[in-house]
């Protein structure tokens, strides 16, 4: 008796050891995962570049240079002279205001297995100025040499922009400066009054696409056709929005911009729904119920169905529940992540409850095992897919799997698990024997 039970508790030790070592299996494919997102990341940065990465527009705004004439009195050797001192500036204008109108279109770049989106597009920008400066009587403004400036990329742009000024049509030229570049007009009608500038750029990028705002009211609507814009980056969200399937809209107006408008910038980057990396490495995270489920599924057909499973067969089971995961990753590199899903959750299922029913001899025992792992999968699909509800699914889950455990091992004699028939029979003799000590003498006396 003493040797069964030894048996038993040598099996639950062997069993933990199992799950330590498949565990320790477990945050070897963890650590896979990190490097080959590690991987696409580095693929996906090389893309960006390529294409442009994000795409700033900032402007328009206007340098008017200017030069100050002022005397100034001198006296030498008694004598008192008058001289002109010219002093030189600039005044910088920003638009009262600014309208943007874009359309951006997306694509799929791919380097090795790896993609990234990148975009084209059409934006309109228009600006209204106003060109009543400050008059000084000592002040003469150098209207001719006056430069306008549209500050974006050079790699962000497929044509060269042409500037309309009050309706006439000026040529470009494009500058570059330490860390920004510029397309530049150079000279403007030296008139007072609005000044109304415009232009069309087609663009291309990838990441983000964004515009500053000015310091007077701007207006942005924008439309392009990826899915799943992230706004939360941009200093200002939309005013409002429609996200579909097909894409998206999203309008924004600022009346005016507090302090220094470079600051301020509306716009969208590319996100994905639910990075394919992020739900490998969130799956990962429940792993541990995908080794555990599974091990007390088998000991309880031990108890319950009086079938022997050898320490080798939990191990064999949960490195097939371990090598899940392997599968999930690299299959979900080159299909999409729900047939991975599907593939990698099908094949382990049937392996293992086909090896369980066969090793044990029962038939019977696959055809449960299989709506066990159902169960399993479709909740770590179900809880990958709602991000947002993640952790209450898993917390339900966990709960749910221990009522179910209580509930079936709620009339278990623990005590005498692992002792054989015989011993329960002896045993139960004695406390028959012990409750009645005079029944054998009753009997003998009655036929007497």
């Amino acid at each position: 008796m003493k040797k069964n039970v030894k048996g038993i508790g040598l099996k639950l030790v062997s069993i933990g050891a199992i799950v330590i070592l498949l565990l320790i299996g477990l945050s070897c494919i963890k650590a896979k995962t990190d490097d080959r997102e590690c991987e696409f990341y580095g693929a996906q940065k090389k893309i960006d570049a390529a294409a442009g990465g994000s795409a700033i527009i900032s402007g328009f705004y206007i340098d008017v240079p200017y030069k100050e004439i002022n005397t100034v009195e001198k006296w030498v050797n008694n004598e008192k002279h008058v001289e002109k001192q010219i002093t030189r500036g600039t005044v910088t204008l920003e638009p009262e205001e600014l309208e943007v109108k874009g359309k951006i279109n997306t694509q799929e770049r791919t380097l090795g297995i790896y993609s990234s989106p990148v975009f084209t597009g059409k934006v309109k920008i228009h600006s209204l100025f106003d060109m009543n400066l400050k008059d000084y009587d000592t002040r003469e403004y150098e209207f001719n040499r006056a430069k306008i400036y549209l500050n974006v990329g050079e790699k962000s742009l497929s044509t060269r922009p042409v500037f309309t000024v009050n309706n006439t049509k000026y040529r470009t030229e494009f500058l570059s400066y330490v860390n920004k570049s510029s397309i530049v007009k150079v000279g403007i009608p030296s008139k007072t009054g609005p000044l109304e500038i415009s232009t069309e750029l087609e663009i291309c990028g990838a990441e983000s696409f964004k515009v500053q705002t000015a310091k007077g009211s701007t207006k942005m609507d924008l439309e392009g056709d990826w899915p799943s814009p992230n706004f939360t980056q941009s200093d200002r969200l939309p005013v409002s929005r429609t996200i579909t399937k097909e894409g998206f809209k999203a309008d924004w107006f600022i009346p005016f911009t507090q302090g220094q408008s470079s600051s301020s910038y509306i716009g969208f980057s590319y996100k994905n729904p639910v990075d394919l990396y992020d739900l490998l490495l969130r799956s990962v995270t429940y792993g541990f119920l995908f080794i555990i489920i599974p091990f007390l599924a088998l000991f309880l057909f031990e108890v319950f169905a009086k079938v022997n499973f050898h320490p080798v067969h939990y191990l064999l089971s949960g490195a097939a529940c371990v090598v899940f995961f392997l599968l999930l990753l690299s299959i979900s590199e080159h299909l999409n992540f729900t047939t991975a899903y599907i593939i990698s959750a099908s094949a382990t299922a049937l392996l293992v409850s086909l090896y369980a029913g066969l090793v044990s001899g029962k038939i019977k025992i696959s055809l449960i095992m299989i709506p066990v792992f159902a169960s399993l999968y479709s909740f770590l699909f179900v809880s990958l897919k709602s991000e947002d509800y993640a952790l209450l699914l898993g917390a339900i889950f966990i709960f749910l799997v221990l009522a179910i455990l209580m509930f079936f091992t709620r009339k278990i004699d623990w005590n005498s698990l692992g002792k054989d028939k015989q011993s329960r029979d002896e045993t139960k003799g004695i406390e028959k024997t012990e409750a009645n000590p005079y029944k054998e003498n009753t009997v003998l006396l009655q036929k007497e």
